[in-house]
């Protein structure tokens, strides 16, 4: 899997686009609360500019969204046993059984979204 490309930023942008025109704000609003000039905040929002995880946080933090719901769609993590990474090879097969073993839709949710936001940490350093 290319870890580059684990977040889709074109997604996470329009997510907060919309969180934006849901509140009635402008981009200058938004920008202004973050202390940033208009244009970086325009180019979270086109996804042509990577916020790191403490202004991405920051941003859902105004938009009134959590950083889950930004990241809905947005995170593009395969867990595949089929072509693994010779050096995790054990590892995939450990987390494949236990997902396998998870039965309530609440577990596999929980599950789902611990693994998008180490996947988001992992992106980040």
């Amino acid at each position: 899997m290319d870890t580059g490309n684990i977040i889709d930023y074109r997604i996470l942008g329009k997510r907060m686009k919309d969180a934006r025109e849901r509140l009635g704000k402008t981009q200058c609003e938004i920008a202004d609360e973050l202390n940033i000039i208009v244009s970086t905040y325009g180019k979270f929002e086109r996804g042509t500019l990577k916020p790191n995880l403490e202004r991405l946080i920051a941003i859902c933090t105004i938009l009134h969204i959590s950083v889950q719901d930004s990241l809905r769609g947005a995170v593009k993590v395969e867990i595949s046993t089929n072509n693994p990474s010779p050096t995790h090879d054990d590892e995939l097969l450990m987390f494949q059984n236990l997902l396998d073993q998870c039965r309530k839709p609440e577990t596999i949710r929980t599950m789902l979204t611990i693994c998008a936001e180490i996947a988001m940490l992992e992106n980040v350093r």
